[in-house]
C-alpha cells in the first residue's frame, strides 16, 4: 500500500509523511539499518514456513473452496525420533544427559550387544494427545451448537416475518373494507362524486404498499437466510482453524468435513429460498385477483349514487334557500347582535360621560375642561353616527354577497343537475325555476325592508341623544363663566388693595432715606472735629435730625393701616353678588344677608353703590327666594338649600320649562320692584322673560310618533329601544349643583375670613414695625455722644506712637546692612582665589590625558575657566553691588510704603491732620539721606577687589600654556597606533559581526520555513536597525528585484571610509546583501503574504517557496565566505517562483533578470564580447538568445563572487602591520632629544620596543578570527542540515497546499453549477404538483375537454423541459471536468519544476567538506528512530530515477576512429589523456516520469465498467485529445513528445471513427465504446530531469500524492453528478409512468 496516498491527505500525518532521513547517517543509524535487513529477511524465511501457509489458507476459508495440501506432514516436521525427545520435559540432549550413569552404561552395553535399549515412559506424549482430542472435540461440539442455534434462529426470523406480514395484511383488509362501507346504500348519499372517486383512490394507494409488504416479507427471509449463512460460515472457519490447531486428524480430512457440512448449507439455503418464491408468488397472484373484485364493487356504487343524487338536488337547495342560512342568515344576526351591544355600549359610553360631568366642578372647574367634555361628547356622538353607518353599510354589502351568493348556487343547482341528467332540460329548467327563482325573490324583498326600518330607528335614536349631550354642556359653560368671573373679581380687589399698599410704602421709603442721609452727614461731621467747641455744635445738629426721622414713622403707620381696614367690607359684596347669580342658575333658593336687608351694602373704600349687574341678580334672587320649593340639596358640611326648578326637566324639556321660568320670572319681578331702588331695570327683565315664554310657547309643536325597532322571525328586536339614564343624570346634576354650592359657600366663607385675617394681620404687623424703629430709633442719641467723639480721641494718641515705632526699626537696618556688605566682600574674595589654584592644577591634568583632543580639551577648559573666572568674578561683584543696592532701596521703600500707607489725611482717605502728618515725614527724609552717602562708599570698595584678583588669574594662565606643545607632540603617536589597530580591530570585527548576522538571519529563516512546514503561525520579524553589522533593508527574491539606492542600506555604504580596499568594499557589499536577503520576510511584490502568515493554502505555499529561495542564496553565500564547500562550481541561479494556480491570474513568461549594480566589471566584458561579435561574419553571429543567456549568466556570476572572510581579514592585519612600522619611526627621528617623554608609561624608549607590542595585540586579532570561523563553520553544518531535512518536508507539504487549493476552488465551482440546476429542477418539481392536483374526473366531460389538453401540453412542456436539464448537466459537467482537470495537473507540473529547480542549485550536506576528527558534535545531532528510518528508506524506494539513456553515437566521430591511424605507434605516442574534469557535486543527474494519472471520464466514475454514461443521458461522442505540451529541447524529450502526439493522433481517429459508428447504430442497440470513455483527459507531463536526491526523490512522490488527492477529489465529484443525474432521471421516469397511468384511467371514465 503506498502510505504516501493516505497520509498526504492528513494534516497530523503530513509532517511525517514528509519527513525523510538524510544521506549523513551517524554509526547508530547505520547500525540500526543492518538490523532492519536481517528483520527483513527473517520475515521473509516465515512467509515460506506453515505458519504463513495456514494464514493464507484461513483467508481462502470464506470462499469454501476446496484445497488440498500440496505437501505432506512429513515436510513439515523432522525426524520422528527428534520430534518425540523434543516434546519430553528436559528436551532431547538435555533429558539424555541427565540419565543416570549406570543407565547409560546400560544403554550402551545393550547397543554394543546389539539389543534394543530400555523403553522410555511416554506418558507426556499421552497427555499431549488426550489434549488434542479433546480440543478436537470442543470444536466440533462448539460448531453444532452454532449451527443448531443459526437454524433456530431462522426459524424464529421466519415466523416472526409471516407473522407481522400477515397482521398488516389483515389490518390493511379492514381498512378496504372500511373505506368500501362508504358506498352502502345508507351512506351513499352523503358523498360527492370527488368522495366517490376517492374512496377508489384511497383503495389504489393501498396497492402498492400491499405490493412493498410482499417484497418486503421476501427480502426479510432473505436477509434472515443470509444471517444464517453467515453464522454458519463463520462457524466453519473457526472449525477449520480449531481442528488444524488440535491436529487430530489430517487437514485433508479437515477440510473434506468442512466441504460436507458447506455442501449441507447450500442444499439446505436452495429448498428454502424455493418454498419463499412459490409462497410470494401465490400471494402476488391473490392480490390481483382481490383488486378486480374492488373495482367492480365501486362501479355498482358510483352508478347508484348518480340515480339518488339527482333526485335530491333540487329539494336540498330549495330547503337550503329557505332556511335561516339565507332568509335570516347568522351573520346578519350576529351583525344586529353586535350592533345591539354597540348601542348599549354607545349610551354607556355617553352616559359615563354625562356622568363625568359631575366631576366637573370646584376646585375642577375651569372652561378649558368644559370644552373637552364639550369636544368629547361631539367625539362620541359622531362615532356613534360613523360607526351606525359603516353598520348598515356592511349590512347591506352582506346582503348583497348574501343574494350574489344565491344567485351563484342556483346557476351551480342548473349545472349539477344538468350533469346528473335526471330530467329533460326544458323540463328541468321550468322546475328550477318555479322552486328556486321564487324562493330567492321572497328573500331579496324582505332583507331590503328590513335595513330601512333599522336605519329609521337608529337615526332617531342618535339625535334625542346628542340634545342631552347638547344641553348638559351649555349648563356647564354658565357656571364655568360665572365660577371664573367671581375668582377674577376676587383677585382683582385683592390686587388693588394690595398695589395701594406698595405705593404708600415706596413713599415713605423715599422720604425716610432724605431724612437718613441728612443725619449721616451730621454724623460724619462729630468724627473731622478738631476741637471741642466743633465737636458739641456738630453733635445737638445730628439729635435735631433725629427728631425728624420719628415723625415719620409715625405718619407712615397712620396711612397703611386705614387702606388696610377697608377690604373686608369690598370682598363681602363681591360675595353676595356670586350667591345671588349661581342660585338662580343653579335653580335654588338664595340665603344672602343682601336680600334680607333689603338694600345693598355700600364699599366704605369708594362709596359708590353696587353695579348694574349686582342689582339684576339681586332681583332674580329675590324672585327665586319667593318660588315654591319642590325639594332640599345637601351640602357635605350640612347644611342645605331649597331645590325651586328641576333642573334636569328643564334641560332635557326646554320649551316647558321656558314657559314655567317665564310666569315665576313675572310674580318675582313684581315682587322685585318694590324692593330694589331700580324699578326700571328689573322690569326689563321681567319683559324679556314672559316675552321668551311667549315665543317658546307659539314655536311648540307636538312631537311625531317615535320609530319602532325592527324584528327578527322569531319575534326578538333586531335594535334595542334604550331610555336615557335620568338617574345618572340626576346624579350629574345634583352633584354639579351640591358641588358649585359648596364651593360658594366655602369660597366666600374662606374670602372673608381672609380678608379679616389679612386686614388684623397686616394692622398687627404695621404697629410691631413702627414700635420696632422707634426701639431702634431712640438710642442713636446716646452713640453719637459717647461712641463718636470718645472714638477721635483715642486716634490721635495711636498715630504718636506708630510713628515713633517707625523709627526706632528703621535705624536698625541701617546698621544690619552695612554689616552684611563686609561680610559678602570677604567670601567673594576668598571663592575668586580657590578657583585661581584650581587653574594652575591643570599642568597635573595634562600628564593624564589619553589623546590629543584632550590635551586640547584641558587647553581649552583652562582658558574657559580663566574666562569663567572673569565672568563669575564680574557676576559675583555685579550681585553683591545688586545685593548693596538692593537693601538699601528696600529701607528706602519701607519709609515711602510708611507714609503711604499710614500718613495720609482726611484728603487721602486717612485719619491724619495735615500738620501732624508733614512732621513725620521729615524724620523719614533724614534717614533716606544717611544711606544714599553709604552706598557710594561701597561701590568703590568693589572696584578695587576686581583688579587684584584679575591679574593673579592672568599669570596662572601662560604658565599652564606654555606646556601643551610637547604634550600633543607624544599624544599624536600614541593616536596614529591606535586608530591603525583599532581600525584593523573593528574592521575584522565589522566583518564577523556582518557574518554573524547572515548566520542569524539564516536561523531565523529555517524558524520560519519550519513554521510554514508546520502550519503554525512564524514570529513576527524583528526590523534591523542600519548599523555597521546589521542590513534593515528590504530585499526581494534574486533575479525578481533589487534594493534601491536611497535605503537605509545604501546610507550605510556611504558611510564606510573611503580608505577600505576594493575587495574589502566588494566583500562587504555582497554580505550586506545577503543580511538582506536573508531578512526579509520573504514575498514577491506582485504576491505578497498578510502581516508575515500565510492566511490560505496558497499563500502558504508560496511563502514557503519564497523562503526556501532566500535560504537557498543564504547557505549558498555562507558557504563560499567561511570557504566551506566541496562543490566549488555550485551556484545560485534565479528561479522563477510565481505559482499557477486557481483564481490567480497565469505567471508570464519568464523575463531576463537585469544585472545588479555590482556586476559592472561582468557587464563591461559582455560588451565588449558583443562588440567583438559585431565584427564578425552575420553568419557566424550569436542570436539573440545567446547573448540574453550570456548577459545572465554573467550577472549570476558577478553575484555568486564572494571574498573569503579569512583572506580579507589577513589583508587587514598586514596593511596595519605597515603603517604602524612607518609611523612609529618618523616619530623618533623627529623628536628633541633634550624634552623628556611626557607619557613613559606608554611610549617606550625605543622604536623596536613599541613595535613588538603592536604584534602582540595584531596576532590576537588573527586568532579571534580563526576561532569565530571554526564556530562558523560549526554552525553552518547545523544549518546546512536543518535545511536538508525541511527541504525533504518541503515538496510535499507545498504539493499538498496547492492541492487543498485547487480542491476548494474546484469544490465551490463544481457547488456553484449544482446549486444552480437544483434550483432549476425544483421549479420543474413544482409543476409536477400543480399538474398532479389539476387533474379532475370533470375533465373527461366535453365542456372541460380543453383543459385536460392543456394540462397534458403543460406537462409535455415540463417533460421536455427536464430532459434539456438532465442533457444540460450532463454536458456542463464533463466540459467543467474536462476543464479542470488538465489545469490541476499542469499546475502541479509547473510546481514539481519549480522545487526540481530549487533543489538543484540547494547546498546539502554532501556539499560541504566531511566531517574531520574534531566533528564527532556531528553524530550527537537528534536523528530520527529506527521505525522512521526504515519507512522513510522504503519511500525513497518508490521514486527511483529512470537512469538517463546513453548518447547516441556520433556518426561521422565514429568512423574516422574505425579507420587505422597511419603509423600506428606515432598516433599512439601522440594521444594524450584528457583533462580532468570539473569537481562536480556529489550527484548524478536523474529523470523521472511524472504520471498524468487517471483523469478519464471512466475513472472518474462518470462512465460505468462497461462505458456506459448515467442513466437518462446518450453516449456522447469521444472526447478531442488534450493538447500536448510544448516539446523540451532535449533530443530524448522530442523523440517521445512525438511519440506521444502520433498516440495522441491516433487515439482521436479512433475515438472519431467509433463515434461515427456509434451515431449510425440506434441508441438502444449500440454498443458502447469503453476505449472512448478510457480516453485521457489530461496530456503526459514531460519527464522530470533533475539531480537524484533524496530531496528530488520526495518531490517526485509528493507530485504523485497530489495527483492521486486532486484525482480521488475529482472522482467524487464526477461520480456524485453520475448518482443525481441518474436519480434525477429515474424519478422523471417514474413520474412519467404514473402521469400516463393518471392520464390513461382520466380518460378511461
Amino acid at each position: 500500500m503506498d502510505w504516501e496516498k493516505k497520509t498526504v491527505a492528513r494534516p497530523p500525518l503530513r509532517e511525517a509523511a514528509a519527513d525523510v532521513f538524510n544521506d549523513t547517517k551517524t554509526p547508530g543509524q547505520a547500525l540500526l539499518t543492518a538490523l532492519q535487513s536481517a528483520e527483513t529477511v527473517r520475515k521473509e524465511r516465515y512467509n515460506s514456513t506453515v505458519a504463513a501457509k495456514m494464514k493464507a489458507a484461513r483467508e481462502y476459508l470464506p470462499a469454501l473452496e476446496v484445497r488440498h495440501p500440496p505437501k505432506s506432514d512429513g515436510t513439515i516436521f523432522g525426524r520422528p525420533p527428534a520430534e518425540v525427545s523434543a516434546l519430553l520435559p528436559g528436551g532431547g540432549g538435555v533429558a539424555a544427559a541427565a540419565w543416570p550413569l549406570t543407565a547409560q552404561a546400560a544403554a550402551a552395553a545393550a547397543i554394543a550387544a546389539g539389543q534394543k535399549p530400555p523403553a522410555v515412559s511416554l506418558e507426556h506424549v499421552k497427555a499431549m494427545m488426550e489434549s488434542q482430542m479433546e480440543r478436537h472435540s470442543r470444536a466440533w461440539e462448539a460448531f453444532v451448537s452454532a449451527r443448531d442455534t443459526a437454524r433456530s434462529m431462522l426459524e424464529r426470523s421466519v415466523a416472526a416475518a409471516a407473522s407481522g406480514f400477515q397482521q398488516k395484511l389483515a389490518a390493511d383488509d379492514a381498512g378496504v373494507a372500511e373505506d368500501m362501507s362508504a358506498l352502502d346504500d345508507d351512506r351513499v348519499m352523503r358523498l360527492t362524486e370527488q368522495e366517490v372517486y376517492q374512496v377508489w383512490d384511497c383503495v389504489a394507494q393501498r396497492i402498492p404498499q400491499r405490493t412493498r409488504w410482499i417484497e418486503e416479507c421476501a427480502g426479510a427471509l432473505e436477509e434472515a437466510e443470509e444471517r444464517r449463512r453467515e453464522t454458519v460460515q463463520a462457524a466453519l472457519v473457526t472449525l477449520c482453524a480449531a481442528l488444524n490447531e488440535a491436529a487430530v486428524v489430517s487437514e485433508g480430512e479437515v477440510e473434506r468435513l468442512v466441504e460436507k457440512e458447506a455442501l449441507a448449507l447450500n442444499v439446505a439455503i436452495l429448498e428454502n429460498r424455493r418454498a419463499y418464491a412459490d409462497l410470494i408468488s401465490r400471494l402476488q397472484v391473490a392480490e390481483v385477483e382481490a383488486e378486480r373484485s374492488r373495482r367492480a364493487a365501486w362501479q355498482d356504487g358510483h352508478r347508484r349514487w348518480r340515480v339518488l343524487r339527482t333526485q335530491h338536488a333540487i329539494n336540498t337547495f330549495v330547503e337550503r334557500v329557505r332556511s335561516p342560512e339565507f332568509s335570516e342568515p347568522s351573520d346578519r344576526l350576529s351583525a344586529f347582535a353586535a350592533l345591539r351591544e354597540r348601542q348599549a355600549e354607545a349610551l354607556a359610553a355617553l352616559s359615563s360621560h354625562w356622568g363625568r360631568a359631575g366631576a366637573v366642578t370646584p376646585p375642577h372647574l375651569s372652561a378649558k375642561k368644559v370644552a373637552a367634555w364639550t369636544v368629547e361628547a361631539a367625539a362620541l356622538a359622531d362615532a356613534w353616527a360613523k360607526e351606525r353607518a359603516s353598520a348598515l353599510a356592511s349590512l347591506r354589502a352582506a346582503e348583497d354577497v348574501l343574494a350574489g351568493r344565491v344567485h351563484e348556487l342556483l346557476s351551480a343547482l342548473r349545472l349539477e343537475v344538468s350533469g346528473y341528467q335526471g330530467y329533460p332540460p326544458e323540463e328541468l329548467d321550468a322546475l328550477v325555476e318555479q322552486q328556486a327563482g321564487r324562493a330567492v325573490a321572497e328573500r331579496r324583498e324582505a332583507a331590503i325592508s328590513l335595513m330601512q326600518q333599522a336605519e329609521t330607528f337608529l337615526a332617531e335614536q342618535a339625535g334625542q341623544w346628542t340634545a342631552t349631550s347638547a344641553a348638559l354642556a351649555g349648563w356647564l359653560t354658565r357656571l364655568c363663566a360665572m365660577y371664573d368671573a367671581h375668582r377674577s373679581q376676587t383677585t382683582s380687589d385683592e390686587s388693588e388693595v394690595r398695589g395701594s399698599l406698595k405705593q404708600s410704602r415706596e413713599a415713605f421709603n423715599a422720604a425716610d432715606a432724605e431724612r437718613e442721609a441728612a443725619l449721616d452727614a451730621a454724623v460724619a461731621a462729630v468724627t473731622r472735629g478738631s476741637g471741642e467747641a466743633q465737636l458739641d455744635g456738630c453733635v445737638a445738629e445730628a439729635l435735631k435730625r433725629l427728631d425728624d426721622i420719628e415723625a415719620g414713622y409715625r405718619s407712615f403707620h397712620r396711612d397703611m393701616t386705614a387702606l388696610a381696614r377697608a377690604y373686608p367690607a369690598t370682598v363681602r359684596a363681591a360675595n353676595d353678588t356670586y350667591h345671588v347669580r349661581l342660585c338662580g342658575e343653579l335653580g335654588v333658593q338664595p340665603q344672602t344677608a343682601a336680600l334680607n336687608g333689603g338694600t345693598p351694602r355700600i364699599s366704605s373704600a369708594t362709596g359708590s353703590s353696587l353695579p348694574d349687574a349686582a342689582a339684576i341678580a339681586l332681583a332674580a334672587g329675590a324672585a327665586a327666594a319667593s318660588m315654591h320649593v319642590i325639594g332640599h340639596i345637601k351640602l357635605p358640611d350640612g347644611r342645605s338649600f331649597g331645590l325651586v326648578v328641576d333642573m334636569l326637566e328643564k334641560l332635557l324639556h326646554p320649551v316647558t320649562e321656558a314657559k314655567q321660568e317665564g310666569e315665576e320670572e313675572e310674580e318675582g319681578q313684581g315682587q322685585q320692584q318694590q324692593q330694589t331702588s331700580r324699578p326700571a331695570s328689573a322690569t326689563e327683565a321681567a319683559g324679556a322673560g314672559a316675552g321668551g315664554a311667549e315665543s317658546a310657547e307659539r314655536q311648540a309643536t307636538p312631537p311625531p310618533e317615535p320609530a319602532s325597532s325592527p324584528l327578527s322571525s322569531s319575534g326578538m328586536p333586531l335594535c334595542r329601544a334604550l331610555e336615557l339614564p335620568n338617574d345618572t343624570l340626576r346624579r350629574t346634576i345634583d352633584s354639579i349643583q351640591s358641588g358649585m354650592l359648596s364651593d360658594m359657600m366655602t369660597f366666600c366663607q374662606r374670602a372673608v375670613e381672609a380678608a379679616d385675617s389679612w386686614a388684623a394681620e397686616r394692622e398687627m404687623s404695621l404697629t410691631e414695625e413702627l414700635d420696632g424703629w422707634l426701639r431702634h430709633h431712640r438710642p442713636r442719641a446716646g452713640r453719637i455722644e459717647e461712641e463718636v467723639r470718645m472714638a477721635r480721641s483715642v486716634e490721635l494718641v495711636a498715630q504718636r506712637r506708630r510713628v515713633e515705632l517707625q523709627l526706632r526699626n528703621q535705624s536698625k537696618a541701617v546698621k544690619a546692612q552695612a554689616a552684611a556688605f563686609d561680610e559678602g566682600l570677604r567670601v567673594l574674595e576668598a571663592e575668586v582665589r580657590r578657583r585661581i589654584s584650581r587653574l594652575r592644577a591643570t599642568e597635573d591634568f595634562l600628564g593624564h590625558c589619553l589623546s590629543s583632543k584632550a590635551i586640547g580639551i584641558r587647553q581649552r577648559e583652562a582658558e574657559a575657566l580663566r574666562v569663567r573666572l572673569d565672568k563669575d568674578l564680574n557676576a559675583k561683584i555685579a550681585e553683591l553691588s545688586e545685593k548693596t543696592r538692593a537693601a538699601i532701596a528696600k529701607i528706602v521703600e519701607t519709609n515711602r510704603k510708611f507714609e503711604a500707607e499710614e500718613l495720609r489725611t482726611f484728603d487721602s482717605g486717612g485719619k491724619y491732620a495735615d500738620d501732624n502728618a508733614a512732621a513725620y515725614k521729615r524724620s523719614l527724609a533724614a534717614i533716606d539721606a544717611h544711606l544714599e552717602r553709604a552706598g557710594a562708599d561701597m561701590a568703590q570698595r568693589l572696584e578695587a577687589s576686581r583688579g587684584v584678583l584679575g591679574g593673579e588669574a592672568d599669570a596662572a594662565l601662560a604658565h599652564v600654556v606654555s606646556l601643551v606643545p610637547s604634550h600633543l607632540e607624544d599624544m599624536g603617536l600614541l593616536e596614529k597606533i591606535d586608530s591603525l589597530v583599532e581600525g584593523a580591530r573593528k574592521k575584522a570585527a565589522g566583518e564577523l559581526e556582518r557574518n554573524k548576522a547572515v548566520a542569524a538571519a539564516i536561523n531565523t529563516h529555517l524558524d520560519r520555513l519550519d513554521g510554514l512546514l508546520d502550519g503554525r503561525k512564524p514570529p513576527a520579524t524583528p526590523s534591523v536597525a542600519p548599523t555597521a553589522t546589521t542590513a534593515a533593508a528590504s530585499r526581494t527574491t534574486a533575479g525578481t528585484s533589487r534594493p534601491s539606492s536611497g535605503g537605509p542600506a545604501s546610507a550605510v555604504m556611504r558611510s564606510r571610509p573611503s580608505s577600505s580596499s576594493p575587495s574589502m568594499t566588494h566583500t562587504r557589499r555582497l554580505v550586506s546583501a545577503d543580511i538582506r536577503g536573508a531578512a526579509a520576510s520573504g514575498g514577491l511584490p506582485s504576491q505578497p503574504t498578510r502581516g508575515g502568515t500565510a492566511a490560505g493554502p496558497l499563500d502558504r505555499c508560496r511563502a514557503i517557496l519564497e523562503c526556501a529561495d532566500a535560504l537557498r542564496q543564504a547557505l549558498l553565500r555562507q558557504a563560499k565566505v567561511l570557504d566551506f564547500i566541496k562543490s566549488s562550481s555550485l551556484s545560485a541561479p534565479p528561479v522563477d517562483l510565481r505559482i499557477d494556480a486557481a483564481g490567480v491570474d497565469p505567471p508570464p513568461p519568464p523575463l531576463v533578470p537585469e544585472p545588479d549594480p555590482a556586476a559592472a566589471a561582468a557587464a563591461a566584458a559582455a560588451a565588449a564580447a558583443a562588440a567583438a561579435a559585431a565584427a564578425t561574419p552575420a553568419a557566424k553571429r550569436p542570436t539573440v538568445a545567446s547573448k540574453t543567456a550570456a548577459a545572465a549568466a554573467a550577472a549570476a556570476a558577478a553575484r555568486d563572487s564572494v571574498v573569503k572572510l579569512a583572506t580579507d581579514v589577513e589583508a587587514v592585519i598586514d596593511a596595519c602591520k605597515k603603517e604602524t612600522e612607518a609611523v612609529a619611526k618618523a616619530y623618533y627621528t623627529n623628536k628633541d632629544k633634550s624634552r623628556p617623554i611626557r607619557y613613559p608609561a606608554r611610549i617606550p624608549p625605543t622604536v623596536e620596543e613599541l613595535l613588538h607590542g603592536t604584534d602582540a595585540v595584531l596576532e590576537g586579532l588573527r586568532e579571534q578570527t580563526l576561532t569565530y570561523v571554526t564556530e562558523a563553520v560549526k554552525e553552518l553544518r547545523i544549518q546546512v542540515i536543518r535545511a536538508y531535512r525541511a527541504m525533504e518536508r518541503l515538496p510535499a507539504v507545498a504539493m499538498a497546499l496547492l492541492a487543498d487549493h485547487e480542491v476548494s476552488c474546484m469544490d465551490e465551482e463544481q457547488r456553484g453549477m449544482t446549486s444552480e440546476l437544483e434550483s432549476r429542477r425544483g421549479a420543474l418539481l413544482k409543476l409536477v404538483e400543480v399538474h398532479r392536483g389539476s387533474l379532475h374526473p370533470e375533465m373527461v366531460m366535453p365542456a372541460r375537454r380543453s383543459e385536460l389538453a392543456a394540462v397534458k401540453a403543460s406537462e409535455a412542456d415540463r417533460a421536455a423541459a427536464h430532459g434539456s436539464l438532465l442533457l444540460t448537466y450532463g454536458t456542463q459537467a464533463v466540459e467543467m471536468t474536462r476543464r479542470q482537470a488538465p489545469a490541476m495537473q499542469q499546475r502541479l507540473v509547473r510546481l514539481a519544476t519549480q522545487l526540481a529547480q530549487l533543489l538543484d542549485s540547494f547546498l546539502m550536506p554532501q556539499d560541504l567538506p566531511p566531517p574531520g576528527d574534531g566533528c564527532a558534535w556531528v553524530y550527537d545531532l537528534p536523528h530520527k528512530d529506527y521505525k522512521q528510518l526504515m519507512r522513510l528508506a522504503l519511500a525513497q524506494a518508490e521514486a527511483e530515477a529512470t537512469p538517463p539513456p546513453p548518447p547516441p553515437p556520433d556518426p561521422k566521430a565514429a568512423k574516422p576512429a574505425a579507420k587505422p591511424a597511419p603509423g600506428g605507434k606515432a598516433a599512439k605516442g601522440k594521444v594524450e589523456p584528457p583533462p580532468p574534469p570539473p569537481p562536480e557535486r556529489p550527484y548524478t543527474p536523474g529523470t523521472w516520469s511524472l504520471p498524468a494519472g487517471n483523469f478519464d471520464l471512466l475513472s472518474l466514475g462518470w462512465f460505468d465498467e462497461e462505458g456506459r454514461p448515467p442513466h437518462g443521458l446518450r453516449q456522447p461522442p469521444p472526447p478531442t485529445p488534450p493538447p500536448a505540451p510544448e516539446p523540451p529541447h532535449t533530443p530524448h524529450a522530442q523523440l517521445k513528445s512525438a511519440k506521444q502526439s502520433n498516440a495522441a493522433a491516433a487515439a482521436a481517429a479512433n475515438a472519431a471513427a467509433a463515434a461515427a459508428a456509434a451515431a449510425k447504430q440506434h441508441p438502444s442497440s449500440a454498443k458502447p465504446d469503453v476505449s472512448a470513455a478510457r480516453a485521457s483527459l489530461v496530456p503526459e507531463p514531460a519527464p522530470l530531469s533533475a539531480l537524484d536526491t533524496p530531496c528530488h526523490r520526495c518531490v517526485v512522490r509528493a507530485y504523485r500524492a497530489a495527483v492521486q488527492r486532486v484525482e480521488e477529489a475529482l472522482r467524487s465529484h464526477t461520480s456524485g453528478h453520475r448518482l443525481r443525474l441518474s436519480s434525477w432521471a429515474k424519478d422523471e421516469e417514474l413520474w412519467g409512468r404514473t402521469w400516463a397511468q393518471l392520464v390513461g384511467r382520466l380518460e378511461g371514465l
